[in-house]
């Protein structure tokens, strides 16, 4: 088990992070070169380089915390939960469909966020009350932190700004695709009952 979420945590970090970020870089100083890009196009691929940046860094600090927390103490982690592995990806599905959404006013689409966040909370309830599920609520608290940088922080600058730039929207997309990427990972890693009892 232990071996499993490791290679899942190195995997997702280099393929969704770091490859990204790379591929943003490369190709933000190969136009720099082609085109001899303008202030505008320069400050267009910072934004993409900080982001990149930003979602390496903030995956690397879950996985390191997740690695850290599985070797000190496997008793820590709950067995895996079908019900908590389809909420999560299901849930996954409905906040990405609510922040494209984004681009209106937050107050015309109250009904849709008010009814993501109470699921969001059914399932953070059900997930609290597990136990030896100290990991995945660590996670879930990162994801719905009103005052952090993924879900949470997004539907809380929504609801103040009323609107949200597009380019900003897909990025901040990203960061809580791979946020709940990682919960379901991490749930799909544990130890199902019949590996268990062998």
């Amino acid at each position: 088990m232990r071996s499993s979420i490791v290679r899942y945590g190195i995997s997702l970090i280099l393929n969704l992070s770091l490859i990204q970020r790379t591929i943003g870089i490369l190709r933000c100083y190969s136009d720099n070169f082609i085109n001899n890009r303008s202030s505008l196009w320069k400050q267009e691929c910072d934004f993409v380089n900080y982001f990149m940046k930003k979602r390496f860094f903030t995956l690397s600090r879950h996985f390191f915390l997740l690695i850290i927390l599985t070797f000190v103490s496997c008793s820590t982690i709950s067995r895996f939960s079908q019900y908590a592995y389809i909420q999560t990806t299901s849930l996954k599905v409905d906040a990405l469909s609510i922040m494209d959404l984004a681009i209106d006013d937050y107050s015309s689409h109250l009904n849709n966020t008010l009814e993501l966040q109470t699921n969001l909370q059914k399932l953070y309830e059900y997930e609290r009350n597990r136990p030896k599920n100290e990991i995945t609520i660590k996670l879930w608290d990162t994801l719905l932190d009103p005052k952090g940088h993924l879900l949470g922080g997004f539907l809380t600058r929504w609801q103040m700004e009323e609107k949200l730039n597009d380019v900003f929207i897909v990025e901040a997309k990203k960061l809580v695709s791979d946020a709940f990427d990682l919960i379901a990972g991490l749930e799909s890693n544990k130890l199902k009952s019949k590996e268990i009892s062998e």
